[in-house]
């Protein structure tokens, strides 16, 4: 029961006091991804225990102050919790790591995300953090404030190290030339064919069927050879 108490208390400290800490981004509502939360918490090594049915388990408790809906979870105290703030001037330069396969698209036509927020980091290190959670080599993106602010593109801060962005035009966002990235694709494995197998699709294996089969054939065989030498070498020698 101490156990979980204590898991209960951390992720409560996670998700409702301080989720930047751990580079998680509540939704309006409180809300965050349980995915997004067990990607975070396995990061660190010792909290590799936690897992989603421990997680479960806490909330089901009555006095948890957890709440799990669909796959999102919440506190249900979050007084405390890292508040987002509006900044009318963001750092020179922001970061964001996206997934390869998707860096052409974004290049071509920007970030206009509709039920998603674009989550940035004033700092290289933590951008590639957050990449990995999406993609085991994601591709580095430098973004010009500068660009995106003279094109609406709205900020926000959450704690010291995380930026929310509202979109951001192709022009306000630098990476490598999409042409000259190789972009691995993954080959679909081609399924075996395998023959049917239908009365009349294949030839018995008489010898294992009928074991001693064989035998009373090569017999019959032998005599039946034996008996056509006879009446070839007659033919050949006629009585005289």
């Amino acid at each position: 029961m101490k156990k979980n108490n204590n898991t209960e208390k951390l992720i409560h400290y996670l998700i409702g006091i301080k989720p930047d800490e751990f580079l998680l981004v509540p939704d309006s509502n409180g809300f965050i991804k349980l995915k997004d939360l067990l990607k975070a918490v396995h990061e660190t090594k010792d909290l590799r225990w936690i897992t989603k049915t421990k997680i479960i388990h806490c909330a089901n408790n009555s006095e948890s102050r957890l709440e799990i809906k669909d796959n999102l979870i919440r506190s249900k105290e979050r007084e405390k919790i890292t508040r987002r703030k509006e900044v009318l001037k963001a750092p020179g330069e922001l970061y964001i790591a996206i997934r390869q396969k998707a860096w052409p698209n974004i290049h071509d036509k920007g970030l206009y995300p509709e039920n998603r927020e674009i989550i940035l980091s004033n700092k290289k290190e933590i951008a590639q953090k957050l990449g990995k959670r999406k993609d085991q080599s994601p591709i580095l993106l430098t973004i010009n404030t500068k660009i995106a602010l003279k094109t609406n593109t709205k900020f926000q801060a959450f704690g010291e190290n995380i930026f929310i962005a509202s979109h951001l035009v192709p022009k306000s966002i630098n990476g490598p030339d999409p042409e000259k990235l190789s972009i691995p694709k993954k080959q679909k494995k081609i399924p075996e064919k395998k023959e049917a197998i239908t009365p009349g699709s294949f030839t018995p294996d008489i010898l294992t069927l009928f074991p001693g089969q064989h035998e009373n054939q090569a017999k019959k065989s032998w005599k039946n050879n034996k008996k056509r030498l006879r009446r070839t070498k007659k033919s050949m020698w006629p009585d005289q």
